[in-house]
C-alpha cells in the first residue's frame, strides 16, 4: 500500500514539473512576442525576423518604404515598381503615350502595334495581308520555344495542356471586339469564366486572348483566336 502511494506522488510530481515546463515555455513565447520591435515579424520558419511587407531594413531597424507617385510595392513588399502603363525616367514616372492602333505591352512598360499593324517610328499603320501573314508567321515561330516550355498549367488542381485547350475550346463572337470561350470539358470551367476573346476591329478575323489573373497568362501569351465563320472560332496555343 505504501508502495502504491509512493508511485502515486511520484507522478503526481513528474506531471507537476512537466506543467512547470510548459508554463516556462509559455512565458517565454509570450515575452519574445511582447518584445518584437516595430514592423517587424517572424519569417516563415519563424527562425529570424524580417522587415513587414512596406517596409525595408536599414541600421536594424525596419523604415516605412516611400513609394513615388506612379509606382507601387513590388511583389516581395520591400521596394517598388513602375506601375502599369508608367515608364521610369530619371527619378519620375511618366504615363506611356500609346498610340492608335497599339497597347501596352505584356509587361506594361511599353507599347506594340495591334494584330495587323505594323510599327514605323511612334506609329502603327496597316499592313498589307501579305505583310500581316509575315508577321503572324514570325510571331508563332518566335512563341515557338515558350509553347514547349510552357506546355502545362495547373487549374483547380487540374493539369491543363494547351493542345488540350485547342482541341478542346471554341469561341463564340456576341459582339464586334469581344467574344466568349465555350470548352467541351468540366476540367475548363475556371478558364471559360476567366478569359475571353478580343478583337481589335470589327473585321478582324485573328484575335487575342484576354484573361483576369496572373494564373492565366501563359494562355494569353500562347493562345489565339482564329475565326472560321462570323460568329464561331477556334482557339490556336
Amino acid at each position: 500500500m505504501l508502495q502504491s502511494s509512493s508511485i502515486s506522488e511520484w507522478v503526481i510530481l513528474k506531471l507537476l514539473l512537466c506543467f512547470y515546463l510548459v508554463f516556462l515555455v509559455l512565458a517565454e513565447t509570450g515575452n519574445a512576442q511582447v518584445n518584437m520591435p516595430t514592423h517587424e515579424q517572424l519569417n516563415l520558419h519563424g527562425t529570424e525576423n524580417t522587415c513587414k511587407r512596406g517596409f525595408r531594413r536599414l541600421d536594424n531597424q525596419c523604415i516605412p518604404i516611400i513609394v513615388p507617385k506612379n509606382a507601387q510595392l513590388n511583389f516581395q513588399g520591400d521596394g517598388w515598381d513602375c506601375r502599369r502603363g508608367f515608364s521610369k525616367l530619371r527619378n519620375q514616372f511618366i504615363p506611356i503615350i500609346v498610340p492608335k492602333n497599339a497597347k501596352l505591352n505584356y509587361k506594361g512598360d511599353g507599347w506594340v502595334c495591334e494584330q495587323g499593324f505594323g510599327r514605323m517610328g511612334s506609329y502603327c499603320i496597316r499592313m498589307t495581308s501579305q505583310e500581316a501573314e509575315q508577321q503572324r508567321i514570325r510571331r508563332r515561330t518566335e512563341l515557338a520555344p515558350s509553347r514547349i516550355e510552357s506546355q502545362e498549367n495547373q487549374l483547380d488542381n487540374e493539369r491543363i495542356n494547351l493542345s488540350e485547350v485547342s482541341k478542346n475550346c471554341d469561341v463564340y463572337r456576341y459582339d464586334e471586339n469581344y467574344g466568349e470561350l465555350d470548352c467541351n470539358d468540366y476540367k475548363f470551367d475556371e478558364f471559360e469564366r476567366n478569359c475571353e476573346a478580343y478583337f481589335s476591329h470589327e473585321d478582324e478575323v485573328e484575335g487575342e486572348i484576354e484573361c483576369q489573373g496572373s494564373d492565366y497568362k501563359s494562355f494569353e501569351r500562347l493562345c489565339t483566336v482564329l475565326m472560321y465563320s462570323d460568329d464561331y472560332g477556334e482557339v490556336e496555343c
